[in-house]
């Protein structure tokens, strides 16, 4: 027990001199230890059904691609498009932000013209327009004089765009009748309404999947890509 007093006494010499220090001096408190502030982080867990959360396109309409395939011509299929896959025209005049209006050439006497469709802004709108293109003229656009040299049985199979070319792929009834000013007016129709796209310099035609060079049944020679200017004897105005 007595060897313990000189610990004791030290330990209160030195709580002596602390307190005779607090008289003179500050005592600072610098709390927890400086942690590093937290990131505003945006949660990407994955959703209910366990798939992969991904980013929502800008425009989910601007994509170009093809019937069977994909047609650029937005995309008049995109894209078809510089300025917008999804509308060939550059912002034409429209029914709504969900539409757009083009152009389908149909006969008018023996020449043909452009009359005017308001069609869905839809991701392949080349081939939407040659469908229009095939379903004919309505009842009113023929009583005002307008018709089609395209047989009705015709089916688009395909449309593809490729370094300014496109390729549009009929069923085999396309070159059926109509002699050579029918099928002249027919090719022009075709060609008329996919050269109004950015993305189009010429058009080619395949049957059944088959790129044609000479429809045999009046001997025309398409052997190489045409555009509208090539029938410019058979374009109204």
């Amino acid at each position: 027990m007595r060897g313990r007093f000189p610990v004791v006494g030290v330990l209160a010499l030195v709580l002596v001199l602390l307190a005779g220090c607090g008289g003179s001096g500050q005592v600072v408190d610098v709390g927890a230890a400086p942690t590093r502030p937290a990131h505003d982080v945006t949660s990407t867990a994955a959703p209910p059904d366990g798939s992969v959360p991904t980013e929502q396109p800008a425009d989910p309409g601007a994509v170009g691609g093809t019937v069977g395939g994909g047609d650029g011509a937005g995309s008049p299929g995109g894209p078809a498009d510089p300025a917008d896959p999804a509308d060939p025209t550059g912002g034409g005049s429209s029914g709504t932000p969900d539409t757009t209006t083009l152009s389908v050439w149909f006969t008018q006497g023996e020449q043909v013209t452009a009359v005017p469709r308001t069609v869905p802004r839809v991701p392949r709108i080349g081939s939407a327009v040659l469908e229009q293109l095939l379903a004919g003229p309505t009842a009113d656009e023929r009583s005002a004089g307008y018709g089609t040299e395209i047989p009705p049985t015709t089916r688009l199979r395909n449309l593809t765009i490729s370094d300014g070319v496109a390729v549009a792929d009929f069923s085999g009834d396309f070159e059926s009748g109509g002699g050579t000013l029918g099928l002249t007016l027919r090719l022009a129709q075709v060609v008329c309404t996919l050269d109004q796209f950015p993305t189009v310099d010429g058009v080619r035609f395949a049957l059944d999947g088959e790129v044609v060079d000479v429809f045999s049944g009046d001997g025309l020679v398409i052997d190489e890509p045409v555009a509208c200017s090539d029938y410019a004897d058979n374009v109204a105005g």
